[in-house]
């Protein structure tokens, strides 16, 4: 089960497909034609970052590229994943 999701703002879905397939991506993306649900986020930049636990917190945010491959991210998204709380909230549901 993929936990990646992507957000899109104010591009095409052809363009976003034609994205995704040229990366083998795999993963749901909310497609934000007009710019709206930015705000709702408090977008100040793109790219932004948002990481959210299971229970729908926000852990926390960055605006600009990251690099994903760092040794400290890993670290942070392995321990989310591996969050007991977390696979008991939603073995539960």
């Amino acid at each position: 089960v993929s936990r990646h999701q992507a957000f899109n703002v104010q591009e095409t879905q052809e363009d976003v497909v034609k994205f995704l397939q040229s990366r083998n991506f795999h993963f749901p993306v909310l497609l934000d034609l007009e710019g709206k649900a930015m705000g709702g986020f408090q977008v100040r930049g793109l790219p932004s970052t948002y990481l959210i636990d299971c229970a729908g917190n926000l852990i926390g945010s960055i605006t600009g590229v990251l690099q994903w491959t760092d040794s400290a991210m890993q670290t942070l998204l392995e321990a989310l994943l591996q969050d007991a709380a977390c696979h008991a909230k939603t073995a539960s549901n």
